[in-house]
């Protein structure tokens, strides 16, 4: 039974790391994903895209630099093997003229002898005519050497022309692509700054049509209108009142001739009740004294 609870464990654990690598290669592919966003934007700006293509004019400037190096290598090599092939040139001619005089030095020598008398065997026998035939020999060496000297040179000569004429055609294509990036700089840049202000723009016109500022406004709106139709309800109504009162006032004007008589409406009644008053309520002496009853 332990055995079976102990697999059961080892089961547990091995799906729960399971699950937990799983979700650290989802971190993985989110964190990556950020990056190449955050990355992304950052290249939308223009003063990151003036900053990049400065970097990158940098690094093509660089490798012409690096390019305009390499054939000036070439081309001193091949200047040095020009002049060598020259001083190769000159050393062959006269290893061949040596090698014709020679051949003519010996042969003058044979022909003197046969003039003499003397038979083939006994000239080529001769220490002399050895001596001459030899020197022949020696000088068409000589010039085998030189020629083949010079047909060094001349492949070298030959393979360093055409690697110049190759570097000089990548140079003048990567001088083409520097003249390019140079002037797509400011062009990218510019396109970069409006098109983030036509971003803006849209933005701003877009957030007016569908967040609830529209709605706040509108709010705002009503509810200023709804005030002001209230404040004109009471200037009417007050205005209304006013009119009233006055009319009112005009009516009792009318309806009286002078204020003598508007006072004796008002005050007559009272008068006379004050006058029968005092009548009633007046002391009487009884006697002499003075006592009042």
């Amino acid at each position: 039974m332990s055995q079976i609870n102990n697999r059961d464990t080892e089961k547990d654990i091995m799906k729960w790391f399971s699950a937990l690598m799983r979700w650290l290669g989802v971190k993985d592919y989110q964190a990556a994903g950020a990056i190449q966003n955050a990355t992304n934007k950052m290249y939308t700006d223009p003063n990151v895209v003036r900053a990049g293509m400065d970097e990158v004019i940098k690094s093509k400037q660089k490798g012409v630099d690096e390019m305009i190096n390499a054939i000036s290598t070439v081309k001193a090599n091949l200047t040095t093997s020009e002049t060598s092939k020259a001083e190769a040139d000159v050393k062959l001619e006269r290893a061949t003229k040596l090698r014709a005089g020679a051949k003519i030095e010996y042969m003058q020598y044979g022909q003197k002898q046969l003039a003499a008398g003397k038979t083939e065997a006994e000239i080529t026998a001769d220490i002399e005519y050895t001596r001459l035939m030899k020197a022949y020999s020696d000088a068409g060496g000589i010039l085998e050497s030189r020629q083949k000297r010079c047909n060094e040179l001349q492949a070298e000569i030959t393979r360093g022309e055409a690697e110049k004429k190759k570097l000089m055609f990548s140079l003048e294509g990567m001088q083409r692509d520097l003249k390019e990036t140079v002037e797509k700089r400011g062009t990218l840049a510019a396109k970069a700054a409006a098109a983030q202000s036509a971003i803006r723009a849209q933005s701003i016109i877009a957030g007016l049509q569908s967040d609830k500022t529209g709605e706040l406004q509108a709010n705002i709106e009503g509810a200023v209108n709804q005030l002001v139709a209230k404040s004109e309800v009471v200037a009417e109504i007050a205005g209304t009142n006013a009119d009233m009162r006055e009319a009112e006032l005009i009516a009792l004007a009318e309806s009286h001739t002078s204020d003598n008589e508007l006072e004796g409406m008002l005050f007559g009644a009272r008068r006379a009740e004050d006058a029968a008053k005092a009548t009633v309520d007046k002391p009487v002496a009884t006697t002499e004294t003075g006592v009042l009853n």
